[in-house]
């Protein structure tokens, strides 16, 4: 009976670590999912910034001309 006990509270231990392993791996999931978001966003921001300096570029073209 001893021995069941040791291997059930040993089963019963991987469960919950692999259960808390699952739940942490799916906020670090949703962590990344927002930081590359951010991340896209700000690389398209700093794209169209930079577009805009280009000469001819149809808001450069807007700014010199108001």
């Amino acid at each position: 009976m001893a021995t069941h006990n040791d291997a059930y509270q040993e089963l019963l231990a991987r469960t919950v670590r692999d259960e808390l392993a699952v739940v942490e791996i799916e906020d670090l999931t949703e962590q990344a999912r927002i930081i590359e978001h951010a991340l896209r966003a700000s690389v398209a921001d700093a794209r169209r910034a930079g577009l805009a300096l280009l000469p001819g570029a149809p808001e450069a073209t807007e700014r010199k001309a108001g």
